[in-house]
């Protein structure tokens, strides 16, 4: 929902923009996502969802696991240095009270537990483009996707 300029979360009136991006979330929502009941139940219904296609998704892993014949897969990276430096100004700039180190040690848990899944670990799909945005910033980074979608003939845009 848009309010005040800026697209929000709310759970009935409640705004939890913010609480589903805090670290404790983060971690949990990785641990969920490995039971396998969750994962059947969210891959399906997400399925549903970009059926008709037109989808852009987003997630650790929707070209491996729930769109492995989408027309377009790219996989992000980054150099450890850089995510932990964004994360953290992203933390920051919400008013979270954490440290550069703090941040280093979350991610990289996170980044083990996830790759080390028996469960849909993460992992590029073979046909994923695998695109370094180390020294890119957010614009530059939608432009060499939508790059790529044009090569392919995916979309007619200028």
């Amino acid at each position: 929902e848009e309010r005040g300029g800026a697209r929000r979360l709310f759970l009935g009136e409640e705004d939890i923009s913010l609480a589903i991006r805090s670290p404790e979330m983060d971690l949990l929502s990785s641990r969920v996502s490995a039971v396998r009941e969750v994962r059947e139940a969210m891959t399906e219904m997400q399925r549903r969802i970009g059926r008709d296609g037109g989808l852009v998704a987003e997630g650790r892993d929707m070209g491996t696991v729930v769109f492995p014949r989408a027309d377009a897969k790219f996989f992000l990276t980054a150099a450890p240095e850089t995510r932990v430096e964004r994360r953290y100004l992203e933390r920051v700039g919400r008013g979270e009270s954490v440290t550069r180190g703090e941040e280093e040690k979350e991610l990289t848990r996170r980044d083990e537990q996830d790759t080390k899944r028996s469960l849909a670990p993460l992992v590029p799909a073979e046909d994923a483009v695998i695109l370094d945005t180390t020294a890119l910033k957010p614009d530059q980074v939608v432009e060499a996707m939508l790059g790529r979608i044009r090569q392919k003939g995916l979309l007619k845009i200028p």
